[in-house]
């Protein structure tokens, strides 16, 4: 009796954990292959030294200077050399929710927008859009965290 409860037990649990698992594993092979592709798109001879992962997205930044950036697996590398880069800020696109007592106010869209010295040349990079993902996890951490990087490299240039 108590052997098949054992036996019950443990094909529940593999039910469980082992789907669990292969998500974990697949999720690891697509970010390898994302910063797999952000390492070949930088120069000759530079590196990623700054990077961040999420929702299939990434962002980086090599040793000269260039950001990299590839929005939700897109075949393209975006390349922006930050040397030409004037000022960064974030767009916070949303709406206020009436009626809505934990936050009032929902996002709709974050944007890191890069303006160069002239002011009609405006890159504008997607970290996270409602329509595409539903639920917002650390994409408003990751904007100001990118934010205060670039900002810092244009002071220092």
């Amino acid at each position: 009796m108590e052997f098949s409860v054992i036996i019950i037990g443990a094909a529940i649990l593999l039910l469980i954990f082992i789907p669990i698992a292969l998500v974990h594993k697949k999720r690891d092979k697509e970010e390898k292959a994302t910063l797999h592709r952000l390492n070949s798109a930088a120069a000759a001879g530079q590196s990623i030294i700054k990077h961040d992962l999420w929702n299939n997205s990434a962002i980086g930044l090599d040793s000269a200077g260039t950001l990299y950036f590839i929005e939700n697996n897109s075949a393209g590398v975006k390349k922006i050399n930050l040397k030409g880069i004037k000022e960064c800020r974030i767009i916070n696109s949303g709406r206020a929710v009436i009626n809505h007592l934990e936050d009032p106010y929902s996002i709709r869209r974050l944007e890191l927008a890069l303006t160069g010295s002239h002011y009609e040349y405006e890159q504008r990079l997607l970290f996270f859009d409602v329509a595409v993902n539903l639920q917002i996890n650390n994409e408003l951490q990751l904007i100001k965290k990118w934010q205060t990087v670039i900002g810092n490299y244009i002071k220092a240039d």
